[in-house]
């Protein structure tokens, strides 16, 4: 009985990781997956910002309060990634992968994307710096320094 108990309660991220580990292993979802990869139309995601933004503010908000929880997914997964790449793969083979996925990346987009970036962040980071202070004192825990790590100073 415990296990189903176990199987019941898994959750989001557990499912997503069964369902790939099959989907992984079928040709005809990696031929699809590369097809829709080799159509990604990057200039239409200006509309899609819009469009997700602003078509329905109710979905958005439901969507924006789910960020910490989706922050925290995003943020196990790159350590994972980062993790098994420096356990597995050269920094060689690393260094020329990256340095030809650099040559197609929009770079004055990027930049734009910094500014914009920062202008907010600089406006909202008292705000997020003192509710994590709050919630690590609540939980007797230390608290780093917010902008220290955001600013890659840690």
């Amino acid at each position: 009985m415990s296990n189903t108990v176990i199987e019941q309660n898994r959750g989001l991220v557990d499912m997503l990781e069964r369902i790939f580990r099959v989907l992984l292993n079928r040709p005809s979802f990696k031929n699809n997956v590369q097809q829709i990869l080799n159509n990604i139309d990057a200039d239409a995601a200006p509309q899609l910002a819009r469009t997700l933004l602003w078509e329905d503010m109710a979905f958005t908000f439901s969507v924006l309060g789910a960020l910490p929880a989706i922050a925290n997914v995003f943020i196990r997964l790159g350590n994972e990634i980062v993790k098994q790449v420096q356990e597995k793969i050269s920094p060689e083979m690393i260094s020329g992968f990256m340095e030809s996925l650099a040559r197609d990346v929009d770079v004055e987009a990027a930049r734009e994307l910094k500014q914009n970036f920062t202008e907010v962040w600089n406006t909202l980071e008292p705000v997020v710096t003192a509710a994590f202070a709050q919630g690590k004192e609540a939980a007797g825990g230390e608290n780093e320094p917010l902008k220290e790590v955001a600013h890659g100073e840690r």
